[in-house]
């Protein structure tokens, strides 16, 4: 089986928990210090050696298109200040990768998301990273996932070790380790509760997928809410080949709320020499 070249970054919700700042500004770029969370995706996208990006969007999130295009007023702006390098880092991204656009017209759940890359990823292997889930040093992690596609011949799945406190949050698998931090899962439950969880292993926003997924959801049927849900899509596809879990390496963070956001920002902060020592003399004055 080949490896996946095109990773899907579903980004098309309302991010209401940031509201009133995400009215107009996608959750998306909201900044973890100077750098759009967003950004850290791209990261690992370009770490893992994937050169196509499907970037599922909204009509009304332009906003995201136009952060991933030239810019060439503020450029040459910035070629005139001697300022070039402040978007360095951002244009290096940018040469990197192939961007291409679909848009979610309704937002019908995560499923219903990745469905909206079919007809560019088609029958390809493919990667699909949650914007909420930051993995710092992620696109190494990502890259053991390629490579356990490959190897095992069958999706893969992030998976995390999480509290009965939080299990309720995410879909959680149940699975049989088949080498240490590696699983076969026999099957996947969307966000039960601490009592009914078939284990403490949660699924986090990291998936290779086998093109089968766009056949099973197809075939899945809106919950409750009327929602169209990769959990079920991925139980569905378990049925009629393997799927498999690693556990996740690297720092971990849910950045889908304002509280995992700044929790982020904090910890990346603190890798910063200049930004830790700053934060040092703030907290030494908070404590006296």
């Amino acid at each position: 089986m080949g490896s996946a070249t095109i990773a899907v970054i579903p980004a098309a919700g309302f991010g209401t928990r940031f509201l009133p700042a995400t009215k107009a500004v996608p959750k998306e770029l909201l900044p973890i210090l100077e750098r759009p969370a967003i950004e850290f995706i791209i990261d690992d996208i370009v770490g893992a050696g994937i050169p196509q990006v499907v970037l599922v969007t909204a009509k009304n999130k332009s906003a995201l298109e136009a952060h991933f295009s030239p810019a060439p007023e503020l450029e040459a702006h910035l070629q005139s200040n001697r300022s070039r390098h402040l978007l360095e880092q951002h244009q290096t991204l940018l040469d990197k990768i192939d961007m291409k656009y679909v848009i979610q017209d309704r937002q019908l759940g995560l499923g219903h998301a990745v469905l909206q890359s079919e007809p560019l990823v088609r029958n390809h292997p493919f990667a699909v990273l949650l914007p909420d889930d930051i993995i710092f040093q992620g696109g190494n992690f990502l890259t053991k996932m390629m490579a356990a596609y490959s190897h095992y011949g069958g999706s893969v799945l992030a998976l995390k070790r999480v509290s009965s406190e939080l299990i309720s949050r995410y879909g959680v698998v149940s699975a049989t380790e088949i080498s240490p931090g590696h699983y076969k899962i026999h099957g996947i439950v969307e966000k039960p509760s601490a009592e009914d969880a078939p284990s403490n292993l949660a699924v986090i926003g990291r998936y290779v997928l086998s093109p089968s997924i766009f056949s099973a959801l197809l075939s899945t049927q809106p919950g409750a809410i009327g929602e169209i849900q990769l959990t079920d899509a991925i139980g569905q596809l378990i049925d009629s080949e393997p799927v498999y879990g690693l556990i996740v390496e690297g720092d971990h963070y849910d950045v889908g709320t304002p509280d995992g956001l700044l929790r982020c920002a904090l910890s990346f902060a603190l890798t910063q020499p200049k930004m830790r020592q700053e934060l040092e003399g703030l907290f030494n004055y908070w404590k006296n």
